[in-house]
């Protein structure tokens, strides 16, 4: 028989399986912990890289775009992807567009050569263009505010470059070697497309060195005969897998590094194994990396799109109006860059244009297409601005003009509206005419939320000093519609 265990014997075996149920609960804790670590860490870590691998792809589509007939593997480098109808061109996707405006775009590389940039005389044409780095940052600006109308010559060259600027050439210099040129040309509705494409055509992009011995630029970008143009170059992003995403940001990085206000998130990132390489091997990674990767884009669009609310304000809050203060270049509050990257990447500074934005009613409601709502501006009230103004109206979440078969889709300062018997003036914004002769000050809208963003370039000092807000979009009930 066995010996009966004393209870001193089986005091000390119950507290060994208790303590180590205790130790293992405390492992089990710190490796949920520790695995929640990675997961956040990773997410954020998405969104940090987002602008970046968003212009990327921006640029692939693009130049997918510009293809001729000929279906041709290869495109010019040294040329501008002109953009002569905004409402129905096939770049709607890359960015918000405004379509007062005429858009010519241009994608460089400015590691083999410094470009030149040579801008006819724009005359009495306003226009503006920001110059961005890959990250979305923006380092210059050129246009009728910022450097005159006249024509000039300009010198865009990488972090690099170590040579003389030629004379009579203005050195713009970017911190990566990707550089985005979106130059927007007011073109009022199209009706003076003329003149703006006549501009358009003279823009030029040349090398440096050929720029020197009066040559033309001969170096291409290839083609990516895999871009799923049916499919827009934000959703593309969203598409791709972890080993995708993470292997195309750390190839980006290393020929476009961070900025050094980035270091704290790079650093982290780097402790995943996340960095600037061309030689990124998902399959190398931990298990429980590979899981935090995979994490961070599961479900990513949406999650963005449910935490824009909860952004660091960058501006003035004032009748359901969210007004900039400033532009998104040097900022590390990557959840709202990455938003600002998705609705619209040309981002210029406050200087050139503020763009103020809404997507509620004076009783806090999501806009909706359905709904009919009045905008009216007090006398003398209308955006003080030293160009033009326009206002209007986007589908959510992909930011699509609100289709209409008036092909209306904004109206601004160039529009003939009726101005109201006290002087004010009321933009409609619902399904049906309003009539009585206010169909000028109407904008259509079509079932489904959407969001108002309101333009105003060259922004007198009104708007930058805050003495001036838009007013509050009124709810009109459906019964009270025919008593305004």
């Amino acid at each position: 028989m066995k010996a009966k265990k004393s209870g001193w014997a089986q005091w000390l075996g119950l507290s060994v399986l208790v303590l180590g149920l205790v130790i293992g609960g405390i492992s089990c804790n710190r490796k949920a912990r520790h695995q929640k670590q990675l997961e956040q860490t990773a997410r954020e870590g998405f969104f940090f890289g987002y602008p970046l691998v968003l212009v990327d792809e921006s640029a692939k589509h693009a130049v997918a775009l510009s293809r001729t007939k000929r279906n041709q593997s290869k495109v010019p480098m040294y040329q501008f992807f002109h953009i002569r109808d905004a409402s129905s061109s096939p770049f709607r996707d890359v960015l918000a567009f405004d379509n007062d405006m005429l858009y010519s775009l241009a994608w460089l590389n400015l590691a083999p050569d410094p470009v030149v940039l040579s801008v006819p005389a724009a005359g009495n044409r306003y226009y503006v263009g920001g110059l961005l780095e890959a990250w979305s940052d923006i380092f210059s600006v050129i246009g009728t505010r910022a450097t005159g109308n006249k024509a000039q010559t300009f010198l865009i060259a990488g972090p690099q470059w170590q040579g003389d600027t030629p004379k009579g050439l203005t050195l713009l210099r970017s911190r990566t070697n990707f550089v985005w040129l979106p130059i927007r040309i007011y073109a009022n509705h199209n009706k003076n497309r003329k003149e703006v494409v006549a501009f358009q055509n003279a823009l030029k992009l040349t090398p440096l060195t050929a720029w020197k011995k009066k040559q033309s630029g001969s170096a291409f970008f290839t083609v990516d005969t895999k871009a799923d143009l049916k499919q827009s170059p934000r959703d593309a992003v969203f598409a791709m897998t972890a080993e995708e995403y993470y292997r195309t940001l750390c190839s980006l990085m290393a020929d476009n590094p961070p900025s050094p206000n980035d270091e704290p998130m790079v650093s982290r990132l780097r402790a995943l194994g996340v960095v600037p390489t061309k030689n990124f091997k998902f399959a190398d990674l931990p298990a429980e990396t590979q899981e935090a990767l995979s994490a961070s884009v599961k479900n990513a669009k949406s999650f963005l799109l449910s935490q824009k609310n909860a952004f660091t304000p960058v501006g003035r809050l004032v009748n359901g109006w969210t007004i900039p203060s400033g532009s998104s270049s040097g900022g590390t509050d990557y959840y709202r860059k990455a938003y600002e990257a998705f609705v619209g990447m040309s981002f210029l500074p406050p200087q050139d244009a503020v763009f103020a934005t809404s997507y509620e009613d004076n009783a806090g409601q999501q806009l909706m297409g359905e709904n009919s709502y009045k905008l009216t501006f007090p006398k003398g009230q209308l955006p003080p601005v030293n160009a033009f103004w326009s206002l209007t109206m986007y589908q959510l979440p992909d930011m699509a003009f609100s289709a209409n078969r008036y092909r209306r889709y904004s109206i601004s300062s160039s529009t003939n509206t009726k101005v109201n018997p006290d002087g004010s003036v009321t933009i409609y914004l619902q399904p049906k005419a309003p009539g009585k002769n206010r169909d000028t000050n109407w904008l259509p809208s079509t079932p489904g939320t959407y969001q108002l963003t309101l333009r105003m370039y060259w922004p007198k000092a009104e708007v930058l000093e805050g003495r001036w807000s838009p007013p509050v979009i009124e709810r009109v009930e459906r019964e009270r519609m025919a008593q305004f």
